[in-house]
């Protein structure tokens, strides 16, 4: 009797675990920067990284996207290759410092390019935070969802940060009728807790009419502080989540048949 408490048990968590499970389905875009490495570059002057031959950085986006660092200090203040948004291989930039950044997706290796905004490297030459706050933004292209219309619409990524005084990391959509939706916005105003490796998804609150959206990955009035870096940024179609009811009758059908096992 106690075993098949227990089983009941693991079926309801279990139920409850998939009714709350979030996924893209129909991918109508996606991006993992690794078009940009023919652009990868050796390093410039950051003090940290050793091979002086690595191929491992570059301001160079991928076809559509754009930076904006008109907010950012002036040019040439700060590690070059940490000014405003970069690409880079997770190589690269944990040998620039490890802290932690080596705790991001590990499992696609040293070789897998992400996108990175980091304030505290780019502070490690001319202490450039004395010469204003670090503000980038990394726009995505547009995206067109018309293909999914009618259907609910998430974008989904990998996520690394870690989170610190004055630093504000926020998302937010750009639809195709001028409205806009701020999607996250982390800081440590927000209480918003270190995730070094984390899986983020967000439904969007898709205005009528509107078909397409860009997104604006921002990095805000950080002085010397931490990072965002994200990769396999995904935006699609949301797969419809069961039902608790149908779940659950998944669960009892395990468990009788669990008793007729036991007879």
């Amino acid at each position: 009797m106690k075993k098949t408490i227990a089983f009941v048990a693991v079926l309801c968590l279990t139920a409850s675990a998939a009714v709350h499970a979030q996924q893209i389905g129909t991918v109508v875009w996606g991006e993992d920067f690794e078009s940009v490495r023919p652009s990868l570059q050796p390093k410039v002057e950051d003090p940290g990284v050793d091979d002086a031959a690595l191929l491992g950085w570059t301001h160079s986006a991928p076809a559509n996207w754009t930076i904006d660092n008109s907010s950012m200090p002036a040019a040439g203040l700060g590690v070059d290759e940490w000014y405003g948004w970069s690409f880079a291989t997770k190589g690269f930039w944990v040998d620039a410092d490890n802290q932690q950044r080596d705790q991001f997706l590990p499992e696609l290796g040293n070789d897998n390019i992400v996108a990175v905004a980091d304030p505290d490297e780019y502070d490690d030459v001319d202490s450039a935070a004395a010469g204003g706050a670090y503000n980038s933004i990394l726009r995505t292209p547009i995206v067109d969802f018309s293909s999914v219309a009618g259907e609910k619409i998430a974008i989904a990524f990998d996520s690394s940060q870690r989170m610190e005084p004055t630093q504000i990391l926020r998302l937010t959509a750009f639809y195709s009728d001028g409205s806009n939706e701020q999607l996250l916005e982390w800081s440590d105003a927000n209480g918003t807790p270190d995730a070094t490796n984390e899986k983020v998804f967000l439904e969007l609150n898709v205005p009528a009419g509107a078909t397409a959206a860009f997104f604006d990955f921002a990095m805000l009035e950080a002085d010397n502080d931490w990072w965002w870096a994200v990769d396999n940024i995904q935006v699609g179609s949301v797969v419809p989540e069961p039902g608790a009811l149908s779940m659950l009758g998944l669960a009892l059908v395990g468990l009788v048949s669990m008793i007729r096992r036991n007879k």
